[in-house]
């Protein structure tokens, strides 16, 4: 619950960390889902009542007006934001400079569709009884769907993604899994070209407009559910011999 509430506190200051509540959800976790919601809510009334609006309206009632109402208004263009498109790194920002405006909006929803069925499906293969473990990576999933979904993610915001990279990176040594280690390895050489000090300022505006910090966001979502995948079908794989034990023994109870 205390976590629940300041995941609250960061979705009433930036909206993507409720995502977290779908996920809350999917885990039967209700309270925690109220809890980030109405944290959320009254995090921004409370601002309200302290400084209130110089407009007169609840600074929440104009925000539901200016951004989510402009994203779900019929002429959005996914990747439109008041930033230039070079410093939008979320997955609209990605199409929206490598693909023509006609495609552009059918592309952003497919692949938002694919990437939601893409964590939800391995989420449900353990969903009862999950292993603690997979928690990790679910949350690492969440985050990183934060910032692919979102209109708008710049440079900053994916600071996080060390959460979920350096569980990767865990899982990975201690699993002796190569596909993890190759998709570590693959994601540190990113973060390393997206280094402007590093790789110099021609090839970091050629890396950074091209979507090298979408694709490393990709890598670690695709990390997360193998990691997942993965554990589940240990722990499926350690249950066996267990259900196979106890169905011999009921066996020859029923025999004698």
């Amino acid at each position: 619950m205390t976590g629940a509430a300041l995941i609250g506190l960061a979705a009433a200051a930036k909206c993507t960390p409720l995502l977290f509540a779908p996920w809350f959800i999917f885990r039967r976790h209700w309270a925690c889902a109220i809890t980030v919601a109405v944290v959320a809510l009254v995090a921004n009334l409370v601002v309200d009542l302290i400084f209130p609006s110089p407009t007169g309206h609840f600074r929440l009632t104009e925000w539901v007006h200016h951004y989510p109402g402009a994203i779900l208004h019929k002429d959005y263009v996914p990747g439109t934001w008041a930033t230039g498109a070079e410093f939008n790194h979320s997955l609209a920002g990605m199409f929206s400079r490598l693909l023509p405006g006609q495609w552009l909006r059918i592309a952003w929803l497919t692949a938002a569709s694919a990437l939601l069925a893409l964590a939800a499906l391995p989420m449900g293969r353990s969903r009862v009884p999950p292993p603690r473990d997979v928690f990790v990576f679910e949350i690492g999933m969440v985050i990183a769907l934060m910032l692919l979904l979102s209109p708008v993610s710049s440079k900053p915001h994916f600071c996080m993604l060390m959460l979920p990279a350096w569980a990767l990176a865990r899982e990975a040594l201690s699993r002796r899994d190569r596909i993890l280690g190759v998709v570590v390895v693959l994601t540190a050489v990113a973060g390393l070209a997206a280094n402007k000090d590093l790789v110099g300022s021609a090839i970091y505006g050629t890396m950074k407009w091209s979507g090298i910090i979408t694709l490393e966001t990709l890598l670690l979502l695709f990390g997360c559910v193998w990691a997942h995948g993965r554990i589940v079908s240990r722990t499926k794989a350690a249950a066996a011999p267990n259900d196979a034990t106890s169905a011999s023994r009921n066996f020859t109870d029923l025999q004698r």
